[in-house]
């Protein structure tokens, strides 16, 4: 199993951003809607997850420095197929 330390960046967009595992906490109005991440894989794909506390989306557990998701995150998109968990602000590969 892989496990790559995620890096809370300002921007997915930044040069920080663009390391594999950096993620950006997404707001709206103070409150995180969404997670985009660059895939821990090292391809430099990027994507975003919809996050909610107690709706539909990924689940958040709220803790803004490490933060852990569920279920699981399967990257369907090219160029990879990278699938794996966010747990205390770690990627772990399946």
């Amino acid at each position: 199993m892989t496990v790559i330390h995620a890096t809370i960046v300002e921007s997915i967009d930044s040069e920080a951003g663009k390391q594999p595992g950096a993620i950006e906490l997404r707001e709206l109005d103070g409150e995180v809607k969404g997670i985009a991440f660059r895939c821990p894989c090292g391809c430099g794909y990027q994507s975003w997850l919809p996050v909610q506390r107690e709706e539909r989306g990924w689940a958040w557990d709220g803790n803004r420095d490490a933060p852990t998701l569920t279920p699981s995150i399967l990257q369907s998109g090219l160029p990879c197929k990278w699938h794996g968990y966010l747990t205390a602000g770690e990627f772990r590969s399946c």
